[in-house]
């Protein structure tokens, strides 16, 4: 099992966190939510063989609930084919609270999108070493995932 946090933008009220709640354990693998709608933390505990961050973030989103997420930009080396490239994106996403990420081929910038702010640089770092890249240099951005 493996537990996130998803923050979210609001509940506009506390009646919604019931039904976001319900929305996420519809998601298969998702074997709890807890959702404190003062903080507007929601901690998922689920099966990382059954589901994965996109397809929780994805579940709120599909609900219009806007989760919080930060990106950051890191710089990889060692890559040199769209398979190098894949790699390194599978490796990041199959990291708990990582949405997204995106490799640019020619430059090594690789956009990953998190919904933990737990989440540490080290992790990442490890994942894209695990790979078997290197990765160096980093920018952070504050957004919101929406539809």
């Amino acid at each position: 099992m493996v537990d996130i946090v998803l923050n979210l933008e609001s509940l506009q009220k506390p009646a919604n966190a019931t039904h976001l709640a319900q929305a996420l354990k519809q998601v298969s693998g998702v074997t709890a939510v807890h959702i404190d709608p003062i903080t507007l933390q929601t901690a998922v505990a689920y099966d990382p063989q059954k589901a994965d961050t996109f397809t929780l973030v994805t579940a709120a989103q599909d609900n219009d609930y806007r989760v919080l997420t930060e990106s950051v930009t890191l710089f990889v080396g060692g890559m040199s084919c769209a398979s190098c490239a894949f790699h390194v994106e599978t490796a990041l996403t199959d990291v708990p609270g990582v949405v997204a990420a995106d490799v640019d081929l020619q430059t090594g910038e690789t956009a990953v999108t998190i919904t933990d702010n737990e989440i540490g640089l080290n992790t990442l770092f490890e994942a894209i070493e695990e790979a078997g890249y290197y990765p160096s240099g980093l920018v952070f951005h504050q957004t919101i995932i929406d539809r």
